[in-house]
């Protein structure tokens, strides 16, 4: 396959979605876009198109960009990473892929799943409030989920679980 023919698209708040989808561009030889630059009429330049976005409450930040053109992207190759806290084998992904995409989406999709990094510093007052909510939340469980009981450790704190060796699957997926 040319590579040419593919785009990683990506929306970012704090900057490690950004860095995987660069890696990704980097290993298959192609361009990384911030969907805030892209034109959807431009989808008809690819054949693979993968998009990342980074997590929050089970909500892909920049997922529109590629649900709102649905139509334009049909006969293409999608591949779909998001970033968060998550395990990448946690079970939740599945409501993640439910809640953002149609049934017709979700069979298209080769959907992955890699781990970011948290630097409470840096974090917006919105999402500064909304951590501190959860983490009274999770405090007050008997027993939480593994997911969030890292937040409860974490809180507060800034933790980094980015592995660019993590993005492989996706180059394989992309070049298969």
């Amino acid at each position: 396959m040319n590579m040419g023919r593919t785009v990683v698209l990506y929306a970012s708040r704090y900057g490690t979605t950004e860095r995987y989808a660069k890696e990704i561009a980097q290993r298959l030889g192609c361009k990384a876009v911030n969907v805030k630059q892209w034109k959807q009429q431009r989808f008809s330049d690819y054949d693979t198109v993968i998009f990342g976005g980074s997590l929050y409450a089970s909500a892909i930040r920049g997922v529109k960009a590629l649900t709102k053109h649905e139509a334009l992207l049909d006969g293409k190759r999608l591949i779909v990473f998001t970033v968060g806290m998550a395990a990448p084998d946690s079970p939740t992904l599945e409501q993640v892929r439910a809640q953002n995409f149609s049934p017709d989406m979700q069979r298209r999709i080769a959907f992955f799943h890699l781990r970011g990094a948290m630097d409470y510093a840096r974090l917006s007052p919105l999402h500064r409030l909304m951590m501190a909510g959860m983490h009274a939340a999770v405090g007050r469980m008997k027993e939480p989920t593994e997911e969030l009981r890292l937040i409860q450790e974490t809180y507060g704190k800034r933790m980094d679980w980015t592995d660019r060796a993590a993005v492989e699957p996706i180059v394989a997926a992309a070049k298969a």
